[in-house]
């Protein structure tokens, strides 16, 4: 459990993605400014954002929560919180939001670096992209967006396919995605998206220079869905996740498998109160599982509530944010985080101060994975 105090400032720059103290939002016309083809390339032009092919941190801390449409992509068998940027298509993103700090008590545990959040696309109208790419090596990359609405009726469909094969023997990398979604809107206030997304990489594992693997390989294949929904004030999202992995070298006799799912349920609600204003409250639960050739079949729940508050002083350029969750665990002992921001922002100078307290939990692999070192 980790306790963090920061404090930052930002000024307002014309033509760039809206940036306060702590928060920074990226549009879809921004990013088609930012000539990027992925994900990664955008997050490593944002001051403080350092982004790798399977990571992230926010100043200089990697316990970053990443959530396409609510759906956490963090891979939990993984030992460092490694992030499937894979799964995210730029063309079909419409917002990405990075909070630097904060977010402990909307988001949930692992969010003491921060929290980024990718919105995708409505569906409105037909849309058409094709791309393909190719270099040295062997080197391949096509991508694939098609989007169109009938009615209050919308399916989208995107896909990609990368592979090299690198510049060392067994340095290959294969990489395949395919995602769709199902949008249906019969009223303005009523609207459920469903998406499903799938990827597979197969690579090889070269190893050190000095101390060469020839034959080692691994294998990782997710699928990830997610049902949102909202009616009236009510939001709710159903996300599943599940992650397989298979590392192999036949000259050391390495041979593992690890699986894993989750489901989880969020709900929220703004709710307006006479004396108080409006309050945002949220519910959620989660449940999770491990398996693998040498690790202990093992299953976990979590369970969540939270409320925030924020106060804007009429005579004073001064907001005030309150925050507080309890979170339930079934390997944990429960846990209050409370959150306090307190913001100024005049012209074209801001300021914020957090006092925050999070949780950071390790992954599946950090605690069950049976290795000798």
């Amino acid at each position: 459990m980790n306790t963090a105090v920061c404090g930052s400032w930002a000024g307002a720059e014309g033509g760039n993605p809206k940036e306060d103290s702590a928060q920074i939002v990226i549009t879809a016309g921004e990013i088609r400014k930012m000539n990027v083809r992925t994900v990664v390339e955008l997050l490593n032009q944002i001051p403080g954002v350092d982004a790798g092919e399977h990571s992230v941190s926010l100043r200089g801390s990697y316990v970053v929560r990443v959530l396409l449409d609510g759906r956490p992509i963090n891979d939990p068998l993984s030992g460092h919180k490694a992030v499937k940027w894979n799964l995210v298509s730029l063309n079909d993103s419409e917002k990405i939001e990075i909070y630097k700090g904060g977010g402990a008590v909307t988001f949930g545990d692992d969010t003491s670096g921060g929290v980024i959040s990718i919105t995708t696309k409505k569906i409105k109208g037909f849309h058409g992209y094709l791309e393909a790419l190719g270099g040295k090596l062997d080197t391949q990359s096509y991508s694939l967006n098609v989007r169109q609405d009938l009615m209050s009726v919308g399916i989208g469909l995107s896909a990609g396919w990368d592979k090299s094969h690198g510049f060392r023997r067994n340095g290959d990398k294969d990489k395949k995605r395919v995602g769709t979604k199902i949008s249906y809107s019969p009223q303005e206030k009523h609207a459920f998206d469903l998406s499903l997304d799938w990827t597979k990489e197969d690579r090889g594992m070269p190893g050190l220079p000095a101390f060469p693997t020839p034959r080692a390989r691994s294998k990782n294949e997710s699928f990830g869905s997610s049902l949102l929904g909202k009616i009236g004030q009510f939001r709710m999202g159903t996300h599943f996740n599940r992650f397989e992995k298979k590392n192999t070298n036949p000259d050391t006799f390495l041979y593992t498998i690890l699986k894993s799912w989750s489901l989880r349920e969020d709900v929220k609600l703004n709710l307006s109160l006479p004396k108080w204003g409006l309050i945002n409250t949220g519910v959620n639960f989660e449940f999770a599982h491990i398996e693998g050739n040498k690790v202990k079949s093992t299953h976990e729940e979590k369970y969540g509530i939270y409320a925030t508050k924020k106060v804007h002083f009429k005579r004073l350029p001064l907001t005030l944010g309150l925050g507080l969750r309890w979170n339930l665990y079934s390997e944990f002992q429960q846990v209050v985080n409370p959150e306090i921001k307190v913001g100024f922002d005049r012209n074209n100078f801001g300021f914020q101060a957090l006092v925050i307290k999070t949780n950071n939990t390790p992954t599946f692999i950090q605690r069950y994975y049976e290795s000798s070192s």
